[in-house]
């Protein structure tokens, strides 16, 4: 559906909670531009497992490839985009996430 256009990624939660843990661990598939998203409070800590992905926070733009990590402040807007476009059949970029409340 992703290469198609038909989603902008895909999410598929970890688990890994603990009783008590207020950790939220996922990982994204990205195919397009994410919508925006923000917390009430808390960070992220972003894990690059495959590819490349500009990461937008707030005003700030990076890029996250393969093996690069950041944490970043959730309480900011933040969204995701492949760095190129993503062709049917090729490999999409993955992120790990993992959200602090």
């Amino acid at each position: 559906m992703g290469w198609y256009h038909l989603a902008t990624h895909f999410i598929s939660p970890l688990r890994c909670r603990r009783e008590g843990s207020r950790y939220i661990a996922m990982i994204t598939e990205i195919f397009g531009p994410t919508d925006v998203s923000q917390d009430l409070s808390g960070e992220r800590f972003l894990l690059g497992l495959r590819g490349s992905v500009r990461v937008h926070v707030g005003d700030e733009i990076f890029e996250l490839s393969e093996g690069e990590a950041a944490t970043i402040d959730s309480t900011q807007p933040t969204g995701f985009e492949p760095l190129t476009p993503i062709s049917a059949g090729s490999d999409a970029p993955l992120v790990l996430q993992v959200i602090l409340p």
